[in-house]
């Protein structure tokens, strides 16, 4: 189900939170807004099959329980303009369209 709350992250190498997903994603997300209660109700790896060794990381999706604060984390991510993880480059999102709608926009 597509909500409001949710947001995706893109860019996160595959394991690299091992099997704690959403405290790695809370602390990911405290090192950009340190002093922000988040409020992560959960937060997952997009679901299907594992990609291949050298394609590209699924995305995780973080629900938060509060739009505010989705919106807040954002904001500052988009003022960034991108996120640095250990070197490597990540992106925050909105998800708002469809899987059908973003399926095509893929194609």
């Amino acid at each position: 189900m597509i909500t409001e709350n949710n947001m995706r992250i893109y860019g996160i190498p595959e394991d690299a939170e091992g099997d704690r997903v959403q405290q790695f994603i809370e602390n990911f997300i405290k090192t950009e807004l340190p002093d922000t209660d988040l409020g992560i109700q959960r937060s997952h790896r997009a679901l299907g099959p594992k990609p291949p060794q050298n394609a590209n990381p699924q995305s995780v999706v973080v629900y938060s329980l509060e739009y505010r604060i989705k919106e807040l984390v954002l904001d500052s991510a988009w003022e960034k303009k991108k996120s640095i993880l250990t070197g490597i480059e990540c992106t925050l999102t909105r998800t708002t369209l469809r899987p059908e709608i973003q399926k095509k926009r893929k194609a």
